[in-house]
């Protein structure tokens, strides 16, 4: 397990690299064929820097450099930092305590890097020991590289010479391709490992789902059930018509990016749903700019989010409002263009409602048909399930001019909690701390292109929701969302947003009613934290943005946890 360490903090350390490059990198021509993983980093010679300025800018203790990991197992006078590098695993048997795998790098002089290291000649294979204890191989490759590794038998099949990159490319579409160009560090998972990880994926997800249907209300479970049918088909298909799945991570001063990148066999059904790109944020546009704990957006528009609201009517899952389901839901289907919601900061903190300041935009082709969907679905749903009771009121207030709708819930039988005392007691104050006092409701009010759905009958807010359509007062104008958006990709189908400031306000503020106060710097602005996917060229992309300010953040109380971890060693008080 040593030796697997020791491989592992070597290639996190290429992390950090940084160069231009061309579709599939040179490296690529010299990695074998038949590799089921592939990881990559087009130029060493930056990695030092790069690290410098991560860390520096999260003003935390910064990592061993990539070439201080080489100097551990030997390698690091050796290695020629201005050239790319690669590890390669190959078919065998991944989990023995020797992996299959090899590493390609970079030499400025093979014969007196062994020649240094002690290195003991059998042909062409030199034996080394490393400083950390390793017994390693390697032998002098092709183009100046030097092939080292833990198996002899490998690492004496592997030359290193040119001529693969067609074998790598063939799976990889102008997605893929793309993200694997420009990356730092890029891990490119072929078809065959793929395969192996399926089984896993789809079982994995299939018992999440199914648990969750354990514990929802009567009347959802079955819409769950359905669900977990209806997206293990999915992942099966797109493991069927997927290439090579490509991962990335790219750092620096602003953050760190991670990207995952996979397109579809030409031709096949699912690269023709992926051809269009998005525009999610335009819905983010119509919802007022205020502190937000989580902000999300969905495109309909685009093909493969039809068919995928297609197949979730036809399974008998409602996508807008799960567990509800009945006449009206088709009408809304038919409308739906694109869905927008915002979790906000609540203005009375815990006691408030953590989920009562709350807001919803549904983009539709006809919202007063939209909305007449939605009064039927509710209508329907009104006693559909044991223990819930729905009341919904047509034009129950107006706001702006606007006749708005209003609705309630409640779950007597949750609050019962087989009738006994305590038990219903904690419920009620879990309801109180996730609606407020007056438990779940709000407001369905119709726009100039979709509808407004609140959770709280908040008047205030549902006003700022018509702005902001207008174009006042709009959440795309909010900064810190803006700096985030920059560094996520464009055309997105989808995107989503964590509020990491507003979400740690809370958190302290429930830490210090416990008690157990945290002294944490918490900068007036700090950025969300961002993801977004991408449809398009018959691919999709993934990516997630955290910025350097939430690592800072996250490393202070690390450093604050690990004091109250260490509290009874040293007598010294956490914070």
């Amino acid at each position: 397990m040593l030796r697997i360490r020791s491989l592992a903090a070597a290639l996190a350390g290429l992390a950090f690299a940084a160069a231009p490059a061309s579709a599939l990198p040179p490296i690529y021509d010299r990695v074998p064929a038949e590799a089921v993983v592939v990881v990559s980093t087009q130029n060493l010679g930056d990695v030092d820097r790069a690290v410098t300025q991560m860390f520096g800018a999260v003003e935390l203790p910064a990592l061993a450099t990539p070439s201080e990991l080489l100097r551990r197992i030997g390698l690091g006078e050796a290695v020629d930092l201005t050239k790319p590098a690669a590890l390669a695993l190959m078919p065998g048997d991944l989990e023995a305590d020797v992996p299959p795998a090899v590493l390609l790098l970079p030499t400025t002089n093979f014969a007196e890097m062994m020649n240094a290291l002690g290195g003991r000649a059998d042909g062409a294979v030199f034996t080394f020991d490393a400083p950390t204890g390793e017994t390693l191989f390697a032998r002098s490759g092709d183009g100046g590289y030097a092939v080292v590794g833990m198996d002899r038998e490998l690492v004496a099949a592997v030359d290193g010479r040119g001529g693969n990159a067609g074998a790598h490319a063939a799976h990889v579409g102008p997605v893929g391709r793309d993200a694997v160009e420009g990356a730092q560090l890029a891990v490119l998972i072929k078809k065959p490992m793929l395969d192996l990880l399926r089984e896993q994926i789809e079982g994995g997800m299939q018992e999440t789902l199914e648990g969750m249907a354990m514990f929802a209300p009567e009347g959802q479970a079955e819409q769950m059930r359905a669900q977990a049918e209806m997206f293990a088909s999915l992942i099966d298909t797109a493991f069927t018509q997927g290439q090579d799945l490509a991962l990335t991570l790219d750092a620096g001063a602003s953050g760190v990016s991670v990207d995952m990148a996979m397109d579809f066999t030409p031709g096949s059904d699912l690269a023709g749903l992926f051809e269009k790109g998005g525009d999610s944020s335009r819905f983010l546009a119509a919802l007022p700019n205020q502190p937000f704990l989580l902000a999300y957006a969905v495109d309909y528009t685009t093909p493969v989010a039809r068919r995928f609201l297609d197949q979730m009517a036809d399974a008998g899952v409602n996508p807008l409002m799960p567990g509800v389901g009945g006449e009206g839901f088709a009408e809304i289907i038919d409308q739906a263009r694109g869905q927008s919601y915002a979790i906000y900061k609540s203005p009375g903190g815990l006691m408030g409602g953590l989920l009562a300041n709350s807001a919803g935009y549904f983009a539709a082709a006809n919202p007063a048909e939209a909305l007449a969907g939605v009064r039927d679905v509710m209508k329907n749903n009104a006693a559909a399930m044991d223990g819930f009771s729905l009341n919904y009121e047509p034009n129950a207030a107006e706001v702006d001019g606007v006749s708005a709708d209003s609705w309630s819930a409640s779950f007597e039988g949750l609050a019962n909690a087989g009738e006994d005392p305590m038990a219903g007691a904690m419920v009620q104050q879990f309801m109180t701390m996730l609606f407020g006092p007056s438990g779940p409701g709000g407001y369905v009010a119709p726009a100039g292109n979709g509808l407004y759905m609140t959770l709280g009958l908040n008047s205030r807010l549902l006003s700022q929701c018509f702005n902001a359509e207008k174009g006042q007062g709009s959440l795309r104008e909010n900064r810190g969302y803006a700096m985030v958006a920059e560094r996520l990709p464009a055309d997105r189908a989808g995107e989503l947003y964590v509020g990491v400031g507003p979400i740690l306000e809370q958190a302290l503020q429930l830490a210090a009613m416990f008690g157990a106060p945290v002294a944490v710097d918490l900068p007036p602005a700090l950025p969300p934290i961002g993801m977004a996917v991408t449809t398009g060229r018959g691919g999709t992309l993934g990516r997630i943005f955290v910025p350097a300010p939430v690592i800072k953040v996250a490393g202070q109380l690390a450093q604050q946890a690990d004091g109250m971890m260490n509290q009874g060693a040293d007598d010294a008080p956490p914070f």
